[in-house]
C-alpha cells in the first residue's frame, strides 16, 4: 500500500490495524482478528497502478493507493 505521493504507507497501516485489534504476523504475511466486530480505518481507496510489478511471491500485483481519512466513531 502506498500514499498517493508514492511514498510507502506499511507502518501507517499497521498501526492502524493494531489499534482496530489486528495482529499482523509479518513473517507469513498474515493478518489475524480474533472475534467478529465494526472495523474503520483511517485510509481511503485513491486510486492503482497495474504496473507496480510482482509480489512478494512473484505473481503479478498491483500497486494501492490510500489516503488518510477521518474515521467515524464505531
Amino acid at each position: 500500500m502506498r500514499r498517493p505521493d508514492g511514498s510507502g504507507a506499511a507502518r501507517a497501516v499497521v498501526a492502524a490495524l493494531r489499534a482496530a485489534g489486528f495482529e499482523y504476523r509479518a513473517r507469513r504475511h498474515l493478518l489475524v482478528l480474533d472475534g467478529g466486530r465494526k472495523v474503520a480505518l483511517p485510509f481511503a481507496y485513491a486510486g492503482a497502478d497495474p504496473a507496480a510489478g510482482p509480489n512478494y511471491t512473484g505473481q503479478p500485483a498491483v500497486g494501492s493507493y490510500y489516503r488518510r481519512r477521518e474515521c467515524a466513531p464505531g
